[in-house]
């Protein structure tokens, strides 16, 4: 019996609530307070950065459009190859060209290119977990494989790459007479021994692009390649790997390579800087929540109830999606189904709405989820409301977010999971959206 008259009454108290929130939201739209006012002297504060990452960012997809494409360049280095490579043939007949090697000795500082090289293959197989498979006999020719390429490639800038689709092509086995590929494109494909890893997922073909970037840049680094030559390089490896960033790792790598240089490679600067943009660009300020004045509460004591909850919550925390979830479908009596975020979506988009309209929008539900520890853990009613504002407001940046996530997908054909998964979890992130 209890309990039904507890139902009832909740049930009684939301019908109050929606139709109080109805009639007070349309009175509230013909109130003007100071909200309004310091919102705008905050935009004009802020339009200069705004305009400064808009320009920034604009730059960079003008750059990601116009990326270069070497492919013709490397193609015609490659055909060189095979001319030269018939031109020393016996038998000029013969089509069939092969990985050379050279046993002669080069000057000091190429053999100990050729030695860092080698020890850098070794250790892309080690990190992919394959090392036990290299056949040590037929490793040892690599280094006779890696002084041909030396001496034999030409522009040198194409070493790198030249080296990439060597390892692509053996696999950990470097077994003479292994023929050269016909066209440029089959170079980089991955040969048998790879393909097998994939199929059977001892190898996931996510760890082996990041990997390949990782070996790559040793590459560069062991030839002492400049910039200029680098993004070259690059370019050659994006045009047959494609430029989707395919883990949190290759995340991690490309930041640190780029640091806030983005316009160096535009074709993975575009997307770490539209991340970041689109991640900064609505930050939530617990200095300045809507629901303030109307709750008379001072902020500096706000803030410190918040530093004060054992476990700081962020928006993905599954008490917070309970309580949008909770939010989106709550049945009131004579009325039916109520979305509140929705209704929280409606005064958010407004500026006719005044701190007094977010709290009484607010106020009524902190009794609903006073279950909800990031709720219950807050000393009194007023902190609470404005919490709630805070849960609300990253709910509505999330799916804002979201929307252009998906908007870059359709347009550009590349996802950013990955991106914004990996910015998600960094510290600058969090200082972003919930520094107290």
């Amino acid at each position: 019996m209890g309990s039904e008259m507890c139902i009832r009454d909740r049930a009684n108290s939301l019908k109050k609530y929606v139709t109080a929130v109805t009639s007070d939201l349309e009175e509230s739209v013909k109130r003007l307070d100071e909200d309004r006012k310091e919102d705008r002297k905050r935009k004009i504060q802020e339009f200069p950065e705004f305009l400064e990452r808009y320009h920034k960012l604009n730059l960079l997809h003008k750059q990601f459009n116009e990326r270069a494409n070497n492919h013709d360049e490397l193609t015609r280095s490659y055909e060189e190859l095979k001319e030269y490579l018939n031109s020393q043939s016996k038998n000029n007949k013969n089509k069939v060209l092969h990985w050379g090697t050279e046993n002669d000795m080069l000057d000091e500082a190429d053999e100990e290119k050729v030695v860092n090289t080698k020890e850098a293959i070794r250790k892309f197989f080690d990190y992919l977990g394959v090392n036990e498979e290299l056949d040590e006999q037929n490793f040892d020719i690599v280094k006779t494989r890696i002084r041909w390429i030396n001496i034999n490639v030409e522009p040198k800038r194409d070493i790198p790459i030249f080296l990439i689709g060597m390892v692509m092509n053996f696999g950990p086995n470097f077994m003479p007479n292994k023929r050269l590929r016909n066209k440029i494109d089959d170079l980089f494909k991955p040969c048998d021994f790879y393909k097998m890893h994939i199929k059977y997922k001892t190898i996931s073909y996510v760890k082996l692009r990041y990997e390949l970037i990782r070996l790559l840049d040793k590459f560069h680094n062991i030839y002492e390649l400049n910039m200029d030559e680098r993004v070259h390089s690059w370019n050659d490896f994006f045009y047959y790997k494609e430029i989707d960033i395919l883990s949190s790792d290759e995340v991690a790598f490309w930041r640190e390579y780029l640091g806030d240089k983005y316009d160096r490679i535009p074709a993975i600067g575009f997307q770490l800087y539209f991340v970041d943009c689109v991640e900064s660009c609505m930050p939530i300020d617990r200095e300045r929540l809507q629901a303030y004045k109307k709750t008379g509460y001072a902020i500096k004591e706000y803030i410190d109830c918040v530093k004060n909850i054992k476990e700081v919550h962020d928006e993905e925390s599954r008490e917070i999606t309970e309580i949008i979830d909770k939010c989106k479908r709550i049945y009131v009596e004579d009325i039916g189904i109520i979305d509140f975020t929705e209704m929280f979506q409606k005064i958010w988009s407004d500026l006719s709405y005044d701190s007094f309209s977010y709290y009484i929008f607010l106020e009524p539900l902190v009794e609903i989820f006073s279950n909800c520890s990031i709720i219950r853990e807050l000393p009194n009613k007023r902190c609470k409301v404005l919490e709630l504002e805070v849960i609300f407001r990253t709910y509505q940046n999330r799916r804002a977010k979201n929307k252009m996530y998906e908007s870059f997908k359709k347009i550009y054909g590349y996802s950013l999971d990955h991106v914004v998964d990996a910015v998600k979890h960094s510290a600058k992130w969090q200082a972003i959206h919930y520094e107290c």
